[in-house]
């Protein structure tokens, strides 16, 4: 019977592998148009992982200038991602970023739009060099004042 039971366990980790990592290029806007947001300032918010079933915390600082967004994105374990490419477009938001760590690095598209002063969306796992894991959650902010 325990035998079974471990097959039982190993089959059901297998069929619920999650996809493949989500590919930048295909997140990235069509045609990027005039801005219609500032994104510029502090962030406060929280984006979930359904994948491993946890919230956290993050505060956005975000720098723009015309269509370009720089920035960091701090997750309340206090790790800080640096954001490598930043583009609004209307009022939609889309930021590629990354952090760096001994084993590995990774990376994710954070993409929303703003509505009713706040900035809402989903962001999209990366991984570099690919290993076959990919993660998608929603998250929100509000802009500190």
């Amino acid at each position: 019977m325990a035998i079974f039971d471990v097959l039982a366990f190993l089959t059901g980790q297998l069929i619920a592998l999650p996809s493949q990592p989500y590919d930048r290029t295909s997140l990235k806007f069509e045609a990027v148009h005039a801005p219609a947001i500032d994104v510029s300032g502090t962030w406060e918010g929280e984006w979930t992982d359904p994948r491993i079933k946890v919230t956290q915390a993050i505060t956005l600082t975000l720098q723009q200038k015309g269509n370009s967004v720089a920035g960091t994105i701090v997750d309340d374990s206090g790790t800080k991602w640096g954001i490598i490419e930043g583009v609004v477009s209307g009022d939609r938001l889309n930021l590629f970023y990354a952090k760096e760590m001994a084993w590995r690095s990774a990376g994710a598209t954070l993409l929303g739009s703003l509505k009713n002063g706040q900035l809402t969306g989903y962001y999209y796992g990366h991984e570099r060099p690919k290993r076959g894991w990919a993660s998608k959650g929603p998250w929100h902010a509000t802009k500190l004042p």
